[in-house]
């Protein structure tokens, strides 16, 4: 059973859960050839909780390029390990704190069953 505030905490875990698939995404395209690194974009919904948008890249030049051997341009991937690490930090921090509200969550209820009980 969850208690009202519950479920923006279940959008929430839902909503970094997204960022991280995007982010291992992101990270596994990186020496993919013109691949543009995805941002994740938390809005808020009506009933007080998130919801993940995914935001698509704008097309290019964003992605830097290099000349290869025979004279041809060659787009490479404008994913950022850096950014990316620090995405995942704060996806997975959120993650775990929203996890705790909904084991308080949790407590509570059973309290609340052993009063009544």
């Amino acid at each position: 059973m969850l208690l009202r505030g519950a479920t923006s905490t279940v959008s929430a875990i839902t909503a970094e859960s997204i960022r991280l698939d995007v982010t291992a995404d992101n990270v596994a395209n990186v020496s993919t050839d013109g691949y543009r690194a995805k941002r994740v974009t938390n809005e808020a919904t009506i009933n007080g909780g998130v919801r993940a948008r995914i935001d698509q890249p704008p097309p290019p030049p964003p992605s830097p390029t290099t000349l290869e051997a025979d004279g041809r341009e060659r787009v490479l991937s404008n994913v950022d390990i850096i950014s990316e690490t620090s995405s995942r930090v704060i996806a997975q921090r959120s993650f775990e704190a929203n996890l705790k509200v909904l084991e308080a969550n949790d407590d509570m209820t059973q309290a609340l069953i052993r009063t009544k009980a």
